[in-house]
């Protein structure tokens, strides 16, 4: 008997760095959770949806238009072809995602992902065209997520080549 008990609580022992583990492993939705009815990559509905599952975060993708706008749309191109660097910001937030809803400007995501607590949003800056463009778009996203006044906890960055480097000249 003593010999079960003991091997029992060996076996508990050895489990607690896996529950360990578990409790503290967070999941982000990348590009909100999409792979589902109803939803499309990068959509006000993905980021919903991920909240809805109980996801800690949810990853976002951020382009830079011809005309200085913000979007989130994870490919360069929308799914008509348009091209995001090289299309005036009022063309592409008219393009329409998967499940018919328009491309979001950045503005709108952070507006719905704002309310969406206690859920973080993981800012992924695009790779542009051009280091000056990269700049930019690091400069504009910071300042909008200053504006909208969120703090740093519910807000993070993905740094991606150049963006690592224009999120740091923003901070100088």
């Amino acid at each position: 008997m003593k010999t079960k008990i003991l091997m029992v609580a060996l076996m508990l022992l050895a489990m607690t760095p896996v529950i360990q583990a578990k409790s503290s492993t967070k999941t982000v939705a990348h590009r909100g959770y999409w792979k589902c009815e109803g939803s499309a990559e990068n959509s006000l509905t993905s980021l919903q949806k991920a909240h809805d599952v109980g996801c800690w975060g949810s990853e976002l993708d951020i382009w830079l238009t011809s005309d200085g706008g913000l979007v989130v749309n994870h490919d360069p191109k929308t799914l008509d072809g348009l091209k995001i660097e090289e299309t005036d910001f009022k063309t592409i937030t008219k393009s329409k995602l998967k499940n018919g809803e328009t491309v979001p400007s950045l503005k709108d995501y952070l507006k719905a992902g704002k309310k969406l607590k206690p859920m973080i949003l993981v800012l992924e800056l695009k790779t542009q065209s051009t280091p000056e463009r990269n700049i930019e778009l690091a400069k504009k996203v910071v300042g909008m997520v200053k504006s909208m006044i969120f703090n740093i906890c519910c807000c993070r960055w993905i740094g991606h080549r150049y963006g690592t480097i224009c999120c740091t000249r923003c901070k100088r």
